[in-house]
């Protein structure tokens, strides 16, 4: 394989990946900066109380700042079993 052809396929897997992310960002059920909030507040909540293992806080913050309830729960419980399986 020559160089070029070389560097024309690595050009498409970058092309790829940044659109896969790309898709996958679009999917998420709020913007990074809602969800970095969300990580503030639960990380301010939790510090105040203890962690029940539920879902509570999250719509808790949901419901103030007009997000998608649902979403938001189902995205949050499937980070947290892949969280648990890397550990």
């Amino acid at each position: 394989m020559h160089k070029a052809e070389r560097e024309r396929r690595k050009q498409l897997r970058r092309t790829v990946k940044t659109e896969e992310l790309w898709r996958a960002e679009q999917e998420l059920p709020a913007s990074k900066p809602a969800r970095e909030a969300l990580f503030d507040w639960l990380d301010q909540k939790l510090g105040e109380t203890d962690c029940d293992d539920t879902l509570h806080l999250t719509l808790e913050f949901a419901k103030l700042n007009g997000l998608d309830e649902q979403r938001l729960c189902v995205w949050t419980e499937s980070m947290a079993v892949i969280a648990i399986a890397k550990y």
